[in-house]
């Protein structure tokens, strides 16, 4: 089996609600803005705001609105066999079909 490069799990969480924003191959501001903006749609669905605000350190993450985004500590292949969290854009999605229902 080939190997692959390890990726890290980077979520959304605000109470109990917690949503898989990407897996990305560095822990650093710039993959959680990346990450951010390339699903920013969902993002600002699920967050009902834009803003994206930084921790003094990296390793606090950030928040957007009242949810935390930070890196989980679990890689992807820990998340794949212990249960993978929903996935934000199915959840943005989720919610628009809602509204206009």
């Amino acid at each position: 089996m080939p190997s692959r490069q390890t990726l890290y799990e980077l979520a959304v969480e605000c109470g109990e609600e917690r949503y898989l924003v990407a897996y990305c191959n560095r822990r650093s501001r710039q993959m959680t803005l990346d990450a951010c903006r390339q699903r920013g749609e969902a993002v600002v669905k699920v967050c009902l705001s834009a803003r994206i605000c930084f921790a003094r350190r990296a390793g606090d993450g950030a928040t957007v609105g009242k949810w935390a985004v930070r890196f989980t500590g679990r890689t992807e292949r820990e998340a794949k066999s212990a249960g993978e969290l929903p996935y934000i854009v199915d959840i943005a999605a989720d919610r628009a079909q809602v509204a206009v229902a």
